[in-house]
């Protein structure tokens, strides 16, 4: 006669036993370890219920819930109290090919529109890679740091017969894409690690859009601005003097700015990308700043204002070309026509409902300062240029660090960096050795060497 296999986790159902009329219970028996253990008795105060339909009531409803205990997969032996309910169990990952999830990444990721475009343009190239090379069927969790890096070099290709080439820029941007999407995948559960977490970015030239500001670029720039273009002046003093990054500047409501207690309050909004960094930063204003912010009377409008706003309506254009006419009917000084249009209008970047475009004041920095004065540095610069003067003006480390939002001391310590390069190039211009004697000239025939 066969022994009966009796599996692990077996057990009686439960029943509500009331032969003693003082001592009701719910029992059940449960195998586990290669044997039956004894009986196990549930209380829980059923025997203080004097009213016995209530009893009753209050034991069925015992009965059934520890029933569904065991029906899930509770081990009383090993887990009186099922502490595991509250343990939550990560369902089964779906299967999904590599663009798929890729694409199901960005649907789930929070960010602003232009930047979703961008993404959603690139995964598009990386798709089309993937197909024509035999990448897109293969599922995400298979897809190791090997088959993309195999996938960046199918993208590389693709994208040199488009263009003729594929520069290092370009490959850390389709890498970063992936990596972010990656990310995301990470936090949704599809997959467990994100295989180009810690990628390194191939080496660019780099860019002048941080180089630094020479004093005699800071006096042009501003004597330039100051007859043509007050208010985008002021915008470069509120980057140069907050160390907050243009972006974040057009980003500010009149609720952000404090004159009384001379605060800048920066509120990180991921999906509005205001904030290169997710801390709330405040930022004091400075004696310099204070004057340029007071000129603009924040106090006579709506909080929700930007700060640095636009006169055109979104989606209408240049609207009031060729004249000056004011914005939602308020006055905003003498209403004579000036012959200005576009961003060159004195209410560009004053307060309004509307919040200006980083690409336009890109395109006003360039044609005013890139292009007509011919200084090639752009308006982010005055940023760094302002950190780099806080540390020759003598502000500490941390300091700097707090004020610019760096979550990195490494990334405010090339500031001092810099300041110190500088003073060490100062010194050897004034203090640089000979290598021998003045010269002087040596009266004579020259010998020939043989």
């Amino acid at each position: 006669m066969k022994t009966k296999i009796i599996p692990e986790g077996s057990y009686t159902d439960p029943q509500i036993s009331t032969s003693n009329p003082k001592d009701w219970f719910v029992w059940f028996r449960f195998y586990y370890a290669g044997k039956w253990h004894p009986v196990f008795k549930l209380r829980e105060d059923l025997n203080r219920i004097k009213n016995k339909a209530a009893r009753m009531k209050e034991a069925v409803a015992l009965r059934d819930a520890r029933h569904s205990w065991l029906k899930e997969g509770w081990n009383p032996v090993t887990d009186r109290e099922y502490k595991m309910r509250n343990v939550r169990l990560l369902p089964q990952k779906k299967a999904m090919s590599v663009m798929a999830a890729l694409k199901f990444g960005l649907s789930v990721k929070k960010i602003a529109k232009k930047s979703r475009l961008g993404y959603s343009s690139q995964l598009n190239i990386i798709e089309q890679a993937a197909i024509k090379h035999g990448f897109s069927g293969i599922e995400i969790k298979n897809f190791d740091r090997g088959l993309f890096l195999d996938l960046m070099g199918k993208v590389e290709e693709e994208r040199i017969k488009v263009e003729g080439e594929f520069s290092n820029h370009s490959w850390n941007k389709y890498a970063a894409t992936m990596r972010a999407m990656l990310t995301e995948l990470v936090d949704q559960r599809v997959i467990d690690v994100n295989p180009l977490r810690d990628l390194r970015t191939k080496p660019v030239p780099e860019s002048n859009k941080y180089e630094r500001f020479t004093e005699d670029d800071k006096r042009d720039i501003s004597a330039f601005l100051l007859a043509n273009h007050f208010n985008l002046y002021r915008v470069m003093q509120v980057v140069y003097h907050a160390g907050i990054r243009p972006k974040e500047a057009l980003a500010l409501r009149i609720s952000d700015v404090d004159m009384k207690r001379r605060m800048i309050t920066i509120a990180p909004d991921e999906v509005e990308e205001n904030s290169k960094t997710l801390s709330l930063r405040h930022v004091p204003i400075n004696p310099h700043l204070y004057d340029l912010l007071n000129m603009l009377a924040l106090h006579k409008f709506p909080d929700e204002y930007f700060v640095f706003g636009s006169p055109f309506q979104p989606g209408k254009g240049n609207r009031g070309a060729g004249s000056q006419q004011w914005f939602d009917g308020i006055s905003r000084g003498v209403g004579k026509k000036t012959g200005k249009s576009g961003a060159m209008r004195d209410d560009f970047l004053t307060p309004s409902a509307v919040q200006a475009s980083r690409d336009t004041i890109t395109k006003l920095w360039k044609k005013l300062i890139i292009d007509t004065l011919g200084i090639k540095k752009h308006l982010y610069a005055a940023k760094h240029t302002g950190g780099r003067d806080m540390v020759r003006a003598g502000l500490k480390l941390t300091e700097i660090q707090l004020l610019y939002g760096h979550e990195s001391p490494a990334m405010t310590k090339l500031y001092t960096e810099e300041v110190a390069l500088m003073e060490v190039e100062e010194a050897v211009l004034k203090k640089a050795p000979s290598f021998n004697a003045p010269l002087k000239p040596i009266k004579g025939k020259l010998r020939k060497v043989s």
